[in-house]
């Protein structure tokens, strides 16, 4: 048993008795006798560091009973059950549950997992998984379906399907009444190849997912609020025929293995009339025929056409400029990004891993014409992919016509890297008062790639780096006294193992140092596996 997850506590007034061991005020504030509120804060602070929380404990028994809905809110399972039931005292604690796996592979497949001990913890409100799962675990789901507080179930992307076949007669009767509202799944970007290399077999694999997934998919249509699922295991069609009253947040990964995986998109959309946020990035393997263009989500069938009142959040990956849903009537939208999935830059490595995927880039008269087309007045924040065409100028004069936009992030790639007026640019965009946060990716062409490490390319690198810095200056300075809410511009940089994030470059009123060289503010797309 390990850490815990946030909880919310009310705030009380000095006057209240909201101590955790007696009345206040006291004349010697000790641990024992700080307000409740100001206790979990300094305990929740203590699980920063490894150890320091289960000392605390220790200290007393009035300490260790105000430690224990933060020590024991989380719980990992292992496979072979030898840690037995939870203790008694623990389980009206614990909140999380990880299911963690072998490092044996052998023994991961002939490991079966009950999930018995989901009916010893009655305020349970999030499941885990990080363990290899097969057939022998769909009553693990069906046991997470019926239980009575159970919200969240994960697949984490180190999830991997094994063993047997899957069975056909496990299916519904669901229970009564389901309390899961987020289901997510976002498989790794890169799982052909990771099997590949692992020598694993994929076509089991899917077919054990989809089982699987259908198994839980299929049975929280009422109650479900967020999904997040891969396409080329998700039930599409079945999806499309149930009605989805809860579902404000719809996000679709993966790879089309099929192009007509996304006809029933259309219907599912159809039957979800809350929907708030819609991201679909599904890779285009190049021989499916979807590369010249595009993606379909909605088709160009204007009888395609869906109201969507309530969504207020768009991101589509390499798609169609000509799909309908760009003549969808947005009034709500507020996040738009229209961009590239695997990751654009990754093609540039002219690696052999992203080859079988297309990157039909939309070009600057399409990201144009989009924009247009779909008149996003109070839009705030805006992604766009594009590659550099006669309508470069007028993309970036249209974009600086937002009144309320506050960040706006900018991938712009020319046929032959070649030199990139960012002055230019950058003077387009100085009439967006509202901007705060920029971010920058324009395709120098000394720049350094993913894959190239700093060993082999020390020289370049560092040139890279020097000049990348210099520029990042130069643009915040340029903006500054023209955007008085800006705080940071981000220009993409790589790490030697492969990485990308923004490095930010502050404005001059900011308190500390202008350059911010910190990685934490990563791309938020993994690393191509080593071969």
């Amino acid at each position: 048993m390990s850490h815990t997850e946030p909880v919310n506590w009310s705030c009380s007034s000095a006057s209240e008795s909201n101590v955790l061991l007696g009345p206040w005020p006291h004349a010697t504030l000790v641990l024992e006798t700080l307000p409740q509120d100001v206790f979990r804060l300094i305990a929740i602070e203590a699980l920063l560091a490894r150890g320091t929380l289960q000392r605390l404990a220790q200290t007393s028994c009035r300490i260790r009973e105000a430690c224990k809905p933060i020590l024991f809110a989380r719980s990992v399972v292992y496979p072979d059950g030898q840690k037995g039931e939870p203790p008694p005292g623990v389980r009206t604690h614990i909140r999380h549950i990880t299911y963690m796996s072998y490092t044996s592979l052998r023994q991961e497949r002939r490991t079966c997992v009950s999930g018995i001990e989901l009916d010893y913890l009655p305020i349970l409100r999030s499941v885990t998984f990080r363990c290899p799962l097969n057939v022998s675990h769909l009553d693990l789901m069906k046991r997470c379906l019926a239980h009575p507080h159970l919200a969240s179930v994960t697949f984490t992307k180190g999830v991997r399907w094994c063993g047997g076949r899957p069975d056909p007669r496990v299916d519904s009767p669901y229970p009564p009444e389901i309390s899961i509202t987020h289901l997510s799944h976002a498989p790794s970007a890169w799982r052909e190849i990771s099997c590949d290399l692992a020598r694993r077999n994929l076509p089991t694999e899917i077919a054990l997912e989809s089982q699987c997934l259908a198994l839980i998919t299929l049975g929280i249509n009422r109650s479900v609020e967020v999904l997040d699922l891969p396409l080329e295991t998700a039930p599409m069609a079945r999806m499309a025929d149930l009605a989805w009253p809860r579902l404000q947040e719809l996000s679709l990964c993966g790879r089309y293995i099929f192009p007509s995986q996304s006809f029933s998109l259309p219907h599912i959309l159809a039957r979800a009339p809350n929907l708030r946020k819609l991201t679909v990035q599904v890779a285009q393997p190049r021989a499916l025929g979807l590369v010249r263009h595009g993606a379909p989500i909605l088709g160009r069938n204007p009888t395609s056409l869906i109201d969507l009142p309530d969504l207020r959040s768009l991101t589509l990956a390499y798609p169609d400029p000509d799909d309908v849903i760009f003549s969808t009537s947005f009034t709500s939208i507020i996040h738009l990004s229209l961009r590239d999935w695997p990751r654009y830059y990754y093609y540039q490595d002219v690696s052999p891993m992203v080859n079988r995927w297309g990157a039909p880039l939309l070009t600057a008269s399409e990201c144009l014409g989009i924009l247009k087309r779909m008149g996003l007045y109070d839009l705030e924040s805006l992604e766009l992919v594009y590659r550099v065409d006669h309508a470069d100028e007028a993309l970036l004069r249209c974009i600086a016509t937002y009144p309320k936009l506050a960040r706006l992030e900018l991938h712009r790639y020319t046929i032959a890297r070649e030199d990139v007026p960012y002055i230019n640019i950058v003077n387009a965009l100085v009439t967006i008062r509202s901007l705060r946060e920029l971010r920058l990716h324009l395709d120098f062409p000394e720049a350094t790639c993913p894959r190239m490490s700093y060993i082999e390319f020390a020289d370049r690198h560092d040139r890279w780096i020097e000049a990348a810095e210099r520029r990042g200056i130069e643009v915040v300075d340029i903006l500054e006294p023209h955007c008085p809410n800006l705080e940071y511009v981000g220009l993409l940089n790589y790490d030697a193992s492969r990485g990308s994030y923004w490095w930010k470059f502050r404005t001059s009123k900011w308190p500390g140092g202008r350059v911010d060289r910190e990685r934490r503010d990563t791309e938020s797309f993994e690393s191509l596996p080593s071969s």
